[in-house]
C-alpha cells in the first residue's frame, strides 16, 4: 500500500484503524511509533479481504439457518473434537442446551469411549471412507427409546488445515422396531414349524 512519514505527527490517534475512501474501498490505516518522536503511517487496501470475510460470515450464517430447519439432529466438531455446533434436539437428547454444548470437548460430554470412537470415524472419513452408523438411546422415564442413523460428512478443509465435522441424526426408531417384530416373527414361525416336524418322531404307538 502506499507510506506517508508524519514527524512529530498526531500521537493520539489510533495505531490501527479501518475507514472508506472517497472511492468507496476500505483502507487499513496503522501507524508504528518511531524512537525519535515521529512515527511511520501505513495505507493499505483491504477490501478484498473484508469482502471475503462478509461472505464467509453470510455463509455461514445461511449454513446455521439450514442446519436449524434440519429435521434431525444436529452436531459439529472442529479438528480438536470441541463441538462448534449443536442444534436444540440433539442437545436435549443429550441433557444440555446447545449453549451448554458449543465448546466443549466431546470427551467431557459423552465420554472417553464414545469419543475415541467417533475420532476414529472421522479419521475413517477424512481417508475417504463412508460413515454411517446407528446409535441406539434406551428408553427412560421421560422419554421412549431412541434410535438414531448417524453420518459423519466432512466440511471444507480450509487453508490452516482446519475441517469441521457435521453429523446427521436421522430418528429410524419405528423401522428398527418394525425390522425387530418381523425377525421376531420369523423365528416364531420357523420354531413353530420345527416343533411341528419333530412331533412324529417323539409320538408313541
Amino acid at each position: 500500500g502506499q507510506h506517508q512519514y508524519f514527524k512529530g505527527g498526531r500521537t493520539n490517534s489510533p495505531d490501527l484503524y479501518i475507514r472508506r475512501n472517497a472511492s468507496g474501498a476500505t483502507i487499513e490505516v496503522r501507524t508504528r511509533h518511531l524512537a525519535n518522536g515521529g512515527m511511520v503511517r501505513t495505507f493499505a487496501d483491504v477490501t478484498g479481504y473484508f469482502e471475503a470475510q462478509q461472505a464467509v460470515r453470510e455463509s455461514e450464517a445461511e449454513l446455521r439457518d439450514l442446519l436449524g430447519a434440519f429435521p434431525g439432529y444436529i452436531v459439529a466438531t472442529d479438528e480438536h473434537l470441541c463441538y462448534t455446533y449443536a442444534n436444540e434436539r440433539i442437545a436435549t437428547l443429550l441433557g444440555h442446551t446447545p449453549q451448554d454444548i458449543i465448546g466443549r470437548e466431546v470427551q467431557e460430554i459423552l465420554g472417553k469411549q464414545r469419543a475415541d470412537a467417533i475420532q476414529q470415524e472421522i479419521l475413517a472419513i477424512k481417508a475417504g471412507q463412508a460413515s454411517v452408523g446407528i446409535s441406539s438411546y434406551p428408553a427412560t422415564a421421560t422419554r421412549a427409546r431412541l434410535d438414531l442413523e448417524v453420518t459423519h460428512v466432512p466440511g471444507r478443509l480450509k487453508a490452516n488445515g482446519a475441517q469441521t465435522v457435521y453429523v446427521f441424526g436421522i430418528d429410524v426408531t419405528a423401522r428398527r422396531l418394525a425390522e425387530e417384530a418381523l425377525i421376531a416373527a420369523r423365528d416364531a414361525a420357523e420354531h413353530a414349524s420345527r416343533a411341528k416336524s419333530d412331533l412324529p418322531s417323539h409320538m408313541s404307538y
